[in-house]
């Protein structure tokens, strides 16, 4: 970067710090950054609410309980939650941060395989309680 190419990067006149005082953006970029920090967050938050329920069942299902409304709760927000895990993945889809997707799409996969060993587990309990 030189003089001569300095002005093909941004056509802002406002420009503000980043993380330093050698990283700088317009307001354009000021925007994108903020939506980003605001994604995060709700992944970061997202993902928060699925490890409590998980857990949660999982507390349940050591109880004995393997069916009635909190497991039925779990059952339909888990999906919805996962839902918009896969949004958030379109979204950086949609920004070109093909990094960011791979990582969310691995995450959903290794939950995904938890979920399918705590739902075997349920079948397991489930048939334990069974009269024979």
């Amino acid at each position: 970067m030189d003089q001569s190419n300095c002005s093909t990067l941004s056509v802002g006149t406002v420009f503000f710090p980043v993380d330093s005082e050698s990283l700088v953006t317009d307001t354009e970029g000021i925007a994108i950054s903020r939506l980003l920090a605001w994604a995060d967050l709700i992944e970061a938050s997202i993902w928060l609410l699925i490890v409590f329920l998980i857990e949660f069942m999982v507390r349940l299902q050591g109880r004995g309980i393997s069916s009635g409304p909190l497991i039925t709760l779990g059952n339909f927000a888990k999906p919805a939650l996962y839902g918009l895990l896969l949004l958030i993945a379109a979204y950086w889809g949609v920004l070109r941060h093909w990094l960011f997707v791979w990582d969310e799409l691995i995450w959903i996969a290794g939950f995904a395989a938890i979920e399918f060993n705590v739902v075997k587990w349920r079948g397991e309990l489930e048939e334990a309680q069974e009269p024979a």
